[in-house]
């Protein structure tokens, strides 16, 4: 009998380790949600064929070349979250503000001659961070006074095998 509490508990294990991933998480973790600079967030992030924006320079490395002065550029965001549970008929819930930082850049612009039309009329750098998506999420479950655990229900399965055999 005890073998069989054993295999029990060994399928259970392995079953719950098989399960530590799920569908949700595969397409939450394979999407992108790109914010970048808010001119970017305005627009709907169409800005590769227009180009002049940092969050342009990722879709089309080309749109540098309408930067005609250097820029600096800062975005920040507000996250306002919100989590409700239900747990045994116990409802909880638990709010979440942040302020990340989604984009900040700077695009540097020189020109070597500014007599020059054609050939080599100027140069242009770009460094930056650009959010892509945020995977900070928070959960919140409260339950005062029960005593249920997770291995509840096979140990109700053993305790019948047991009693049965």
């Amino acid at each position: 009998m005890t073998k069989y509490l054993y295999l029990a508990t060994a399928l259970l294990l392995i079953n719950t380790s098989i399960n530590a991933q799920t569908e949700d998480h595969a397409l939450r973790f394979s999407t992108q949600n790109p914010t970048g600079t808010a001119r970017s967030i305005g627009l709907g992030g169409a800005m590769g064929a227009l180009g002049g924006d940092y969050s342009a320079i990722s879709i089309n490395p080309a749109g540098i070349a309408v930067y005609r002065s250097s820029e600096f550029s800062f975005t920040p965001s507000l996250v306002f979250g919100q989590t409700e549970s239900n747990y045994y008929g116990n409802l909880s819930t638990d709010d979440k503000f942040s302020v990340p930082i989604n984009q900040v850049s700077y695009v540097g612009t020189s020109r070597l001659m500014r007599e020059v039309e054609t050939g080599l009329v100027s140069t242009h750098f770009a460094i930056g961070y650009n959010r892509t998506n945020n995977y900070n999420r928070k959960s919140f479950i409260q339950a005062d006074g029960e005593n249920h655990h997770f291995l509840t229900p096979l140990l109700k399965i053993v305790l019948t095998l047991h009693h049965n055999n």
